[in-house]
C-alpha cells in the first residue's frame, strides 16, 4: 500500500523543481532575447555585452548585469537578501 500511495500523492519538492525550473528557463529566454538589455554592439553579443543599460528604473551593467536583470525578473519576498557580486550570486 504504502509504495502506491507515494505514487498517488504528488511530490511537492519536485513539483517546486519543475516550477523553479521552468523559471530560470524563461528568464534567461527573455533576457537572451531582449536586444533593448543585450543589444549587438558589434564587438560583444548577448551576454557578454556588460555595456550600462537602465531597465525598470534601474541601471545594470558590468559583471553583475546579467545577475540583476535575472532577479528584477522574479517576485521577490520582502527582506530578500540579493547578493550579485562574486562568484557566487544569491538571493534568499
Amino acid at each position: 500500500m504504502i509504495p502506491l500511495y507515494r505514487t498517488a500523492r504528488p511530490d511537492k519538492l519536485e513539483a517546486m523543481h519543475k516550477k523553479a525550473t521552468f523559471i530560470v528557463e524563461r528568464i534567461v529566454n527573455e533576457l537572451s532575447t531582449d536586444e533593448s538589455v543585450y543589444p549587438s554592439n558589434g564587438e560583444y553579443r548577448g551576454f557578454s555585452n556588460t555595456d550600462e543599460v537602465r531597465y525598470k528604473g534601474s541601471t545594470h551593467s558590468g559583471q553583475t548585469k546579467f545577475c540583476t536583470l535575472f532577479v528584477s525578473h522574479l517576485n521577490l519576498m520582502p527582506n530578500t537578501e540579493v547578493d550579485c557580486e562574486g562568484n557566487n550570486p544569491t538571493a534568499t
